[in-house]
Order: C-alpha cells, then structure tokens, then sequence
C-alpha cells in the first residue's frame, strides 16, 4: 500500500512541475524512502543484537531465588562478547587461578564492587565450592537485593570450565581449591540481606494466608 501511494503521489508531484525541478524531487523521494528502509534494518539488527547478547538468561535452567543455571558447554558456544565471567571467590584464590578474562568478585565485596559490572552483557558468576553455593548466594543477593536480571550461575564453577575446554589462567600447578578452599562458610553482608528479605516476604504470605 505504501508503494502505491508514493508511486501516486510522484506522478502527480512530477506532472506539475519542469523536467528538472521533477527529477530533483524524485531523487529527494527516493533517498527518503532509502533511509528509513536502512533505519528499519538497522532497528532490526540492534534488536537482534541485544537478543543475542542475553541468550544465557533464555536458556539457563531456573532455580529459586530468580537465578538460572548454565553449563560451561552452553557457556563455550555463545559469542564471548555476550557474557562475562564474575569469580565471587577470594582475591587470592582469583591471583592462583581463574578463568580467563573474568573479572574478580569476591562476595564479600560485592555491594562495593558491584557498580562496575557491565549490564550489556550476561554475568557468568561461578565458585569452586560443592553445588556452587557460593556463586548461587552472590547470584541470588544480586537478582534479589539489587535487582540484576542479567545473572546466571555456572554448573561445577571453575573446574567445570576448565575440564570444558574453558580457557584459564594459573600460576600454579595446582588447584585453587587446594591452596585456598571455596569459601563456603561465607556469609556476604548482601547475602544476608537477601536472606532477611526473603524470610520477611515469606512470613507476609503466611499471614495473608492465615
């Protein structure tokens, strides 16, 4: 329909005017309809770009506390631009290994440190501890205390990536888990925090329910 219009609208805009003046017109109408052609493609592409960009959160298998999980695999198959990798260990475990490019952390930091995390992209948390509780408690006081949807945990942390394929980088022959443990016992002030709210949303079900 819109083809029709214009294709009207030029043979009488062209009918009334010299031959010059007419191809000047039809040239001006025809990068007109150029340019928000090429707009609408570039809408399109940065629609599908940011999709892309998000595409751990689609996948990732949910579990409570508004948190998913990936496996190192589904991390390894998407663009790296994408994703980055957050290790929520200490300092000192991140210095003896961790997987490369990821920025550091630590839970306990993580109310100071957590400006700095990009939003553009999906953040890969991941530990070293049994069933990933640590990076699962960081995750879950980041979705839940300050509101990042763009957060998933990954499955079997940091030995997971590297048994993977997942590049990473050492300074020891040896584990950090070795050297430093998981630091599991921990308990982030945010995570806390976190507990405490869920606690108190839990009661205010049970007493509207009552």
């Amino acid at each position: 329909m819109g083809v029709q219009v214009s294709s009207r609208f030029t043979r009488g805009f062209s009918s009334t005017l010299p031959a010059g003046w007419r191809l000047l017109g039809l040239g001006l109408i025809l990068i007109l309809m150029l340019v928000a052609g090429g707009y609408a493609a570039g809408q399109q592409a940065g629609r599908a770009a940011i999709a892309s960009r998000h595409i751990l959160e689609r996948v990732a298998a949910p579990v409570p506390g508004d948190v998913g999980l990936v496996t190192p695999s589904q991390v390894l198959m998407v663009d790296p631009g994408s994703a980055q990798l957050v290790d929520v260990r200490d300092r000192e475990a991140y210095l003896l290994a961790h997987a490369t490019g990821a920025i550091s952390m630590p839970e306990a930091e993580m109310v100071a440190a957590m400006a700095a995390l990009p939003t553009d992209r999906t953040l890969v948390l991941y530990c070293s501890c049994p069933d990933d509780k640590t990076s699962l408690r960081a995750a879950r006081a980041l979705a839940g205390v300050f509101h990042f949807t763009n957060v998933v945990v990954l499955t079997g942390g940091l030995d997971a990536y590297a048994a993977a394929g997942g590049p990473v980088t050492s300074v020891t022959s040896d584990s950090a888990v070795k050297h430093r443990g998981c630091g599991c016992e921990t308990n982030a002030p945010a995570f806390k925090l976190w507990a405490g709210n869920l606690a108190a949303e839990r009661e205010r079900q049970h007493d509207e329910e009552e």
